[in-house]
C-alpha cells in the first residue's frame, strides 16, 4: 500500500510543496552567488523595458522589473520571481497529473519533478526557462480541458490556453511547438478532429499570436532580428555529424544530471 493510499495526496503535497519552498526561499535570501552572465543580461533589459529584445521574447524582462521593483535591484529581487514560477509549475502538474492518473501517481510526480536538479537550479536561476515551463504546462492542463478530458466550459478553457500560449510565446521561442503539436495531436484522432470544424482552436490560436503581435511588430521594425538570431541555431554549416553527435552526447548528459538517475531512468522506462 502506497504513501498515498492512506493518506490524502492532496494535504501531502502541499505539505511537501511548503516545505520545499520555504527552504528555497531561506537559500534564495542567504545565496552568497552573484548573477549568472544571463541573468544579469536579462536583468540589463529589465532597466529598458520594451517589447522586444535581440535574443529573445520581453516577458522574462519584465517579471524581472516586477522583482526588482517589489525587492530592490539585488540578486533576491531578481531570481525571487524564479521561486513563484517554479511553485506554481508544480501546482499545475499536481493538477494536471490528477486528472490523468489518479491522486496517487500526480503525487510521486510531483515529488519525482520537484525534487530534481534541474527544478532546483531553475528555482534559484531567472531564466526564460522558469516561466515557458509554467505556461506550457497550464497550456496544456488548458488544452487538455478543453477538448473535454475534464471539468468546467470548455469554452473557458480554450480561452486559458490561448492566454498561456500567448504568454509562453512572450517568454521563449520554443513555446510555438505547442500550438503546433497540438494540432497534429486533433489531426491524428478520429475522434478529436471535430474540434478542428468549431471556432474555438482558432480563437485561442489568435489569442496567442495577437498577444505576441506587438514583439511581431518590434522584430519587423527592427530588421527581424530575433528571428535572424533563432535561425542562427538551425544553421546546417555549424558543424558536422561528429559535432552533431557531441552535442546530442552533451544534451543527453545534462538531462541525466538535471533529471537525476532515478527520474531519468523511469521517463526512458516509461517512454
Amino acid at each position: 500500500m502506497g504513501m498515498a493510499s492512506t493518506r490524502d495526496p492532496s494535504k501531502i503535497f502541499f505539505l511537501f510543496v511548503l516545505i520545499l519552498t520555504t527552504l528555497r526561499l531561506i537559500f534564495l535570501a542567504t545565496n552568497p552567488l552573484d548573477l549568472a552572465p544571463d541573468e544579469a543580461y536579462y536583468w540589463d533589459w529589465s532597466r529598458h523595458l520594451d517589447v522586444g529584445y535581440y535574443s529573445k521574447p520581453p516577458l522574462i524582462a519584465w517579471i524581472i522589473w516586477l522583482g526588482t521593483h517589489l525587492f530592490g535591484p539585488t540578486e533576491f529581487g531578481v531570481r525571487f520571481p524564479a521561486l513563484l514560477l517554479g511553485t506554481l509549475s508544480l501546482i499545475i502538474l499536481f493538477r494536471f497529473t490528477r486528472q490523468l492518473f489518479g491522486d496517487e501517481v500526480a503525487l510521486w510526480a510531483t515529488l519525482l519533478s520537484g525534487l530534481t536538479v534541474g527544478a532546483a537550479i531553475g528555482s534559484f536561476i531567472m531564466t526564460i526557462d522558469a516561466p515557458l515551463i509554467l505556461f506550457w504546462t497550464l497550456a496544456l492542463l488548458a488544452a487538455w480541458n478543453a477538448i473535454g478530458h475534464g471539468e468546467g466550459r470548455r469554452p473557458l478553457w480554450w480561452l486559458t490556453a490561448g492566454v498561456a500560449t500567448g504568454l509562453g510565446l512572450l517568454s521563449k521561442q520554443t513555446m510555438i511547438a505547442f500550438p503546433a503539436l497540438f494540432f497534429l495531436y486533433l489531426l491524428s484522432d478520429k475522434g478529436l478532429r471535430r474540434h478542428l470544424l468549431t471556432p474555438w482552436p482558432y480563437i485561442a490560436f489568435f489569442i496567442a499570436i495577437f498577444m505576441l503581435s506587438p514583439t511581431i511588430y518590434w522584430n519587423m521594425d527592427h530588421g527581424w532580428i530575433t528571428i535572424l538570431h533563432t535561425k542562427h541555431h538551425f544553421d546546417p554549416n555549424r558543424g558536422g555529424l561528429i559535432d552533431g553527435l557531441k552535442t546530442f552526447g552533451e544534451l543527453f548528459g545534462a538531462l541525466f544530471g538535471l533529471l537525476t538517475p532515478v527520474t531519468f531512468c523511469l521517463i526512458l522506462m516509461g517512454s
